[in-house]
C-alpha cells in the first residue's frame, strides 16, 4: 500500500490532558467485601475498652457496656450519600466481625489539621493526618520506629486513599498509591510484653475532628500454618494468584495499533524494522506520525471472531496491547486525546474485546509500554525528535500512566488476568519507578499477575535477571525458550509466527505450524507458557497465515490439549525421543504425557524408558482408542519399554499417556526440565 502524510487534522501536543487522582465510590473488586454499605452502620459498633479488659468482662456486663457504646456511636456517627460521616464530638467505632491477616483499602477525607487513624487488632493506629506530621505512617510503635510518615497530597477535603495489608504481624501501608510503610512489625499496643493479637476487629478511631470514610474494602488473607512466616503468606497469595496462568500454558498475544495501518511502509516506500517499530526505524515524526489516526477505521474487526479463534487453537488467554510505544490507545481514555475514540472509527476496541471474552469463557489481559514516543512528558526523547523538551517529567508521566491503568484495571473491562508491562529498558525508568508502578497496579486490581518488566527485571531477551530482586510474578523470555526453563520461577516465552510483532506486509517469513506445536511441548515441558503472536491488518482481520496456523495448532490440540493444560514439567531427564509433560493423580500418582516427536523405527517399534523405577498403572495414545499398548519391563529391570503402532497417530507430536504409581523415581533426575 502507498500513501502519503498529510496536513494533521490534529494538534499533537494537545493529545494529553489534565492530570488527576480521582477516587470514585466503587463496588469491591474480586475477593473483596464492603465493610461500609453506604446507607446504613449494619456491621459496625461501638467500642468498649481495650480488647484485654473486654476479654475480662463478664458476658453480662459486656453485653450492657455494649449496647451502651452502640447508642452512643450512632449519635455521632452516620451513613448519607455513600459516605460514613464522623461529627467528631463521639467514640470511636468498629467492625463487629474479627479479622486476623486482610488486604484493607479505604478512602478517607479530614478537616485541615485534624487527627483520626485506623487500629489493626488492636495494634498501633495508621495515622490519618492533614498537617505537617504526616499521614500514613504507624503510630503508637515503641520498639520498632515505623517511617516514614507521608503527609496527605491531596487538597484538604478530597479523597485520600489507604491501601493496607497485614499478613500476621507485619503491615505494609500505601497513601495514594504510594509506598509509606514497608513490611513493618505491628506491636500489641496494650500490653508490649505480649505477642500481636491474632485477631481483632478493625476500628476507626474518633480523635476530635470530623471526617469521612468510604469504600472500606476488605479480603481475609490465607493464614500461614504454625511456625510459617508472613513470608511464606505472601507466597501463598501469589500461589493463588498464578494457579489459573501455571494451568494455562497456551495464550494469544495481539499487537495492534496505528502501526498496523502503516503495514511497514511510510511515504510509499518499506521501513525495515518491525512493523509495530516503524515510528522509530522511519524517524517519523510525532506530529507526521499523527497523520495515521485518521486513516485507522478497522471496519472489519470481529472481536468474537479473535477471541473464537484463540479458544479453537487451544489458548486459554488473550494479551492484547493496550497500548505500544507509540502511545496510542485502544480504548475510551480519558487521559489523551491519542486513541482509537478520535479515529474514524471511533469504538473501544477493549470493551468490544472484554466482552467477547466475558461471552466465550476467556481470559483478558492487558500489555501496556512503560516506553512511550509520542507523550509530551516522556523521557528521553529521541535525537530525531524536533520537539522541543521544555519541562518534559517523568513524575508527571509516571502519574499519567497510573490513571490510564486505573481506568483499564478498575473494573470497567472486567477482571483483568495479567498487567504485561514493556519498554522498562531506557535508563530513565528506574527500579524504584518500577516498585511504585507495580504497588499502583496492585492497589487497583489485588488479584492481577504482574510481569517482570514492571521492572528492571530482565537481561535482554532472556526475559529474567535471575540474579536481582525484581517487581513482578514471573519472567518473560522473548523469542526464544530457556534451554532448561527457569527453575523455581514461573516464565512466559512470547514470540512471533514471523519476524516483526505488528502487521508488516513485506515479511513473509513465517514459521511451520509443527515447529510451533513442537515449541509448545517443549515450552509447556520445562515448565513455562507460550503466548504465541498474531498482529491484525489495519482493517481489523488477522492474517490468514496466522489463522492457517493457529488452526492447525488447534486441530492437534483438540487431541492433545489435556497433555498441555494443567500440566508441570517434566520430571524426566532428557528425552530423546521427544519431550515430556506430567500431573499429579489422585492417591499421589502420577501421570506422564511422553510427546514422541521421533517415531519408533525399529522393528518392534519400541519407545523405551531406561531409568524410570516406579510401577506404570496404565498406557495409551491420546486419539487412538483401536490400539492397546503394551508395556514391558527393560531387560535390566530399569526402566519400561512401550510397543506402539508401527505408524505415529500424529505426524508432528504423537503423546503417549502412561500412569505411574507415586512420584516418578528415576536413576538420574534432572533439575525439572529437559534440556534442547
Amino acid at each position: 500500500m502507498t500513501w502519503e502524510a498529510t496536513t494533521p487534522t490534529l494538534v499533537f501536543m494537545i493529545m494529553t490532558t489534565a492530570l488527576a487522582t480521582i477516587l470514585i465510590c466503587t463496588t469491591p473488586p474480586a475477593g473483596f467485601k464492603a465493610l461500609f454499605n453506604g446507607v446504613d452502620l449494619s456491621g459496625w459498633q461501638g467500642i468498649v475498652d481495650d480488647p484485654i479488659k473486654r476479654q475480662a468482662m463478664p458476658a453480662e456486663e459486656l453485653a450492657r457496656r455494649q449496647a451502651a457504646a452502640d447508642i452512643s456511636m450512632r449519635q455521632h456517627w452516620s451513613a448519607k450519600d455513600g459516605i460514613l460521616h464522623f461529627d467528631g464530638k463521639g467514640e470511636s467505632l468498629c467492625t463487629t466481625e474479627d479479622f486476623g491477616s486482610v488486604d484493607l483499602w479505604c478512602d478517607w477525607r479530614i478537616e485541615k489539621g485534624g487527627d483520626s487513624g485506623i487500629y489493626l487488632r488492636g495494634a498501633p493506629q495508621v495515622q490519618i493526618w492533614d498537617d505537617a506530621s504526616g499521614s500514613g505512617g504507624l503510630f503508637n510503635n515503641k520498639i520498632g520506629a515505623a517511617t516514614p510518615l507521608e503527609r496527605a497530597d491531596l487538597p484538604v477535603g478530597e479523597w485520600n486513599r489507604f491501601h493496607i495489608i497485614v499478613r500476621l504481624d507485619r503491615v505494609t501501608v500505601w497513601l495514594n498509591d504510594r509506598l509509606v510503610v514497608d513490611d513493618v512489625p505491628l506491636e500489641n499496643y496494650w500490653d508490649r510484653a505480649l505477642p500481636l493479637f491474632a485477631s481483632g476487629a478493625i476500628e476507626l478511631q474518633s480523635h476530635g475532628t470530623p471526617l469521612g470514610f468510604k469504600d472500606i474494602f476488605v479480603r481475609r488473607l490465607g493464614q500461614a500454618q504454625s511456625g510459617e512466616s508472613a513470608a511464606s503468606l505472601k507466597e501463598q497469595e501469589r500461589d493463588e494468584r498464578m494457579e489459573w496462568f501455571r494451568g494455562a500454558r497456551f495464550g494469544m498475544f495481539i499487537h495492534w495499533g496505528l502501526y498496523s495501518v502503516a503495514a511497514g511502509e511510510w511515504q510509499g516506500s518499506q521501513v525495515g524494522g518491525a512493523g509495530e517499530w516503524i515510528m522509530l526505524s522511519g524517524q517519523i515524526q510525532p506530529a507526521d506520525y499523527s497523520t495515521l489516526l485518521s486513516k485507522f477505521n478497522p471496519v472489519r474487526f470481529d472481536a468474537d471472531e479473535w477471541v473464537r479463534l484463540a479458544k479453537c487453537a487451544g489458548q486459554q488467554y488473550i494479551v492484547i496491547t493496550s497500548k505500544h510505544h507509540d502511545g496510542f490507545c485502544l480504548w475510551d481514555t480519558k487521559e489523551t486525546q491519542w486513541s482509537v475514540m478520535h479515529t474514524p472509527f471511533a469504538r473501544d476496541i477493549l470493551k468490544e474485546l472484554a466482552a467477547a471474552c466475558a461471552r466465550q469463557g476467556m481470559r483478558l489481559c492487558f500489555y501496556h509500554s512503560i516506553m512511550d514516543w509520542t507523550h509530551p512528558d516522556y523521557l528521553p526523547r529521541r535525537e530525531w525528535d524536533a520537539r522541543p523538551v521544555g519541562d518534559a517529567s517523568m513524575e508527571r508521566y509516571s502519574r499519567h500512566m497510573k490513571a490510564q491503568l486505573s481506568e483499564l484495571l478498575g473494573g470497567g473491562y472486567g477482571d483483568i488476568g495479567i498487567a504485561w508491562f514493556d519498554g522498562e529498558w531506557e535508563g530513565t525508568w528506574t527500579h524504584e519507578l518500577g516498585l511504585d508502578l507495580a504497588a499502583h497496579v496492585r492497589s487497583v486490581a489485588p488479584n492481577i499477575i504482574i510481569n517482570n518488566r514492571v521492572d528492571k527485571g530482565r537481561s535482554g531477551m532472556q526475559g529474567l535477571d535471575a540474579t536481582g530482586e525484581w517487581a513482578g510474578d514471573y519472567g518473560t523470555p522473548e523469542q526464544e525458550v530457556p534451554a532448561s526453563g527457569i527453575p523455581g520461577i514461573d516464565w512466559e516465552t512470547c514470540m512471533t509466527m514471523n519476524g516483526t510483532w505488528g502487521y508488516k506486509t513485506s515479511d513473509t517469513n513465517w514459521k511451520n505450524a509443527p515447529a510451533l506445536i513442537q515449541g509448545l511441548a517443549d515450552i509447556a515441558s520445562k515448565g513455562g507458557n507460550f503466548l504465541l503472536n498474531v498482529g491484525p491488518q489495519g482493517d481489523g482481520l488477522i492474517p490468514r497465515a496466522s489463522v492457517d496456523r493457529l488452526m492447525e495448532i488447534g486441530r492437534w490440540m483438540e487431541t492433545n490439549g489435556e497433555s498441555i493444560h494443567g500440566t508441570s514439567a517434566s520430571p524426566l531427564g532428557q528425552l530423546e525421543f521427544g519431550r515430556c509433560t506430567s500431573k499429579e493423580l489422585p492417591q499421589g500418582n502420577t501421570r506422564l504425557y511422553l510427546h514422541i516427536f521421533d517415531w519408533p523405527t525399529d522393528s518392534n517399534h519400541q519407545l523405551i524408558l531406561p531409568s524410570l523405577r516406579n510401577e506404570v498403572i496404565g498406557a495409551r495414545l491420546l486419539g487412538e482408542t483401536a490400539f492397546a499398548v503394551k508395556v514391558a519391563r527393560t531387560d535390566d529391570c530399569h526402566g519400561w519399554t512401550f510397543s506402539l503402532p508401527e505408524q505415529a497417530p500424529d505426524d508432528v507430536d504423537s503423546v503417549l499417556m502412561v500412569d505411574i504409581a507415586g512420584t516418578p523415581a528415576t536413576d538420574s533426575v534432572s533439575a525439572g526440565a529437559p534440556t534442547g
